[in-house]
């Protein structure tokens, strides 16, 4: 189950790193250098620090109304 479950971070955490929005609110505040992965960790990292990943990713895709595909 750990394997699935990882499977499925990478998948949400993909799909957000792939929104315009969180990536270009992450370039804006943290460095136009950074990459798509980068911003939007930083971003969540700012917005969320007390959830959980998991919870965290679910914040970012409701906020920037992510699709996420499996």
């Amino acid at each position: 189950m750990e394997l699935a479950t990882n499977d499925l971070a990478s998948i949400r955490f993909q799909a957000i790193a792939r929104n315009e929005g969180i990536v270009a609110e992450g370039r804006d505040c943290f460095g136009l250098g950074l990459t798509r992965e980068q911003a939007a960790q930083r971003v969540m990292e700012a917005r969320w620090p007390t959830l959980s990943e998991r919870a965290a990713h679910e914040a970012a895709i409701a906020r920037y109304e992510i699709v996420v595909e499996a």
